[in-house]
């Protein structure tokens, strides 16, 4: 009897136990649903925090930041807010369930969670949507697709892929009221032209509710030319194909420059890219430089002998002295180089070290010669003539004077009647100096050389005059 009320006691403090929301009592007062099972597994305890941990899964779609799972940490027994909806291609976003399958829709206006749980998003496909063309990239409503030269045509019966039940067709025209039914782009010539060549595709769902229109774009490469310039002319003409990757390959040599590499027309740097129309690759050059040894070439030393030359720069140098001598420039094995001022005729097209050698002209100088006493006797020498050459001049004395000798200016050069030197680099001037006899210092007379007669008495006073007997 006495363990049939144990029972019953025993039976109704379970059940107490149970309207309070325990779901068993231990000897330690503890709260032992909080291991049981929930939505999800798990644990379902949440922890001493009393939280849940909920994983959103995008199911083949991803969240704004790419990833395709989402976290929350939710106390036990709340509403949940749902994320930000995720996103996938072709598809529309209808919820989250519990499984990846989507039948278990999970309510968030009602439904708590009771431990850590997964849901999954829910997606529809959308009607009338082409997922994939073979060979091409789709952008929104826009197909593209690249094809080699040598393609005439694209069948794309086995190349479009659509939403289920979903019916396609191609057209010249995008009001759909020039079909081509072969499903095969091309002009209506049967070939593709060079670039592009627009078609268009009209998807229609299965229940004629809904209609797409895409732009198909089929690119169809061309030969284009690729030139090599130098900044003066051209150096190369290759032929490059659009839409593939063109490598500049071709290293030239440029006389007097170091090749650095090749830019477009716009300045870019050019290695290798992809190429859509006739390409101008303009040489990035640096012209070299050339050292330069001046020979006076018997002229008088230059304090600088050497000099640097960039090629194809204008250039000066110095001007060498030679005494008796006009400089007419700087010359290269019989080629002038430079005017008689040491500037340049051209610019430096050389491409190596050269020595340079001075030209030289001799200079003329003027002999002029002057006479003491006009009457005394004549000379002869005078005259323009080369630097450094051997001159005489000549003196003649005429009856009644005395030749005294050759001067330059107070210095007496000579007392013969003739002078012999070399020219100097100037111009000179020689006097033949005269005196009167004196015993001619009394008359007036007209001599030469071999002859001598008076013309008369300069002083009438005299009582005794002495005529020379060469009168």
């Amino acid at each position: 009897m006495k363990k049939k009320f144990l029972l019953i006691i025993l039976a109704i403090a379970s059940a107490f136990c149970l309207a309070l929301g325990l779901t068993a009592c231990g000897d330690n007062g503890g709260n032992a649903g909080e291991s049981g099972a929930g939505s999800g597994g798990g644990n379902q305890g949440g922890g001493e925090s009393g939280t849940y941990t909920v994983v959103y899964n995008a199911n083949g779609g991803k969240f704004d930041n790419e990833q395709s799972v989402y976290t929350q940490s939710v106390n036990k027994n709340t509403l949940l807010t749902a994320p930000a909806s995720p996103n996938r291609d072709h598809y529309t976003f209808s919820g989250w369930a519990t499984n990846s399958s989507g039948t278990d829709i999970w309510d968030f206006s009602i439904e708590t969670v009771s431990g850590d749980t997964t849901l999954y998003a829910v997606w529809r496909q959308k009607d009338a949507t082409i997922f994939s063309v073979d060979g091409a990239s789709i952008t929104d409503n826009d197909i593209y697709m690249f094809v080699d030269y040598n393609i005439d045509s694209v069948s794309l019966s086995n190349k479009v892929v659509c939403s289920n039940d979903s019916i396609w067709k191609l057209y010249y025209d995008k009001l759909g009221q020039m079909e081509i039914p072969t499903k095969i782009a091309a002009n209506t010539s049967g070939e593709l032209e060079s670039g592009n060549n627009i078609f268009y595709i009209v998807v229609t769902s299965a229940n004629g509710a809904q209609v797409n229109l895409y732009t198909l774009t089929v690119y169809r490469s061309y030969s284009v030319n690729v030139t090599y310039y130098n900044g003066v002319q051209d150096l190369k003409t290759q032929t490059a194909y659009t839409g593939y990757e063109f490598t500049a390959d071709y290293t030239p040599t440029i006389r007097g420059y170091t090749f650095n590499g090749w830019k477009t027309e716009s300045g870019k740097s050019f290695t290798k890219d992809i190429i859509w129309d006739n390409l101008v690759l303009i040489a990035d050059i640096t012209a070299n430089n050339y050292t330069v040894t001046l020979d006076v070439n018997n002229g008088n030393e230059l304090s600088k002998t050497e000099y640097t030359l960039t090629y194809d720069k204008s250039f000066s140098l110095a001007k060498p002295t030679r005494t008796g001598y006009t400089f007419n420039g700087w010359y290269i094995n019989g080629t002038q180089i430079t005017d008689e001022k040491g500037y340049s005729l051209d610019v430096w097209n050389y491409d190596s070290n050269k020595t340079l050698t001075a030209k030289w002209t001799v200079n003329n100088y003027t002999i002029s010669l002057e006479k003491s006493i006009a009457k005394a006797g004549s000379v002869s020498g005078e005259g323009e003539y080369v630097f450094n050459s051997n001159r005489t001049v000549t003196a003649t004395t005429n009856m009644g004077y005395t030749f005294l000798g050759w001067y330059n200016g107070e210095t007496e050069l000579t007392k013969e009647l003739k002078y012999s030197f070399t020219l100097p680099a100037k111009n000179v001037t020689y006097t033949a100096k005269y005196e009167l006899n004196e015993e001619m210092s009394n008359f007036n007379f007209t001599s030469t050389e071999n002859s001598c007669t008076i013309t008369g008495i300069k002083n009438k006073n005299v009582t005794k005059i002495t005529v020379p007997d060469y009168v």
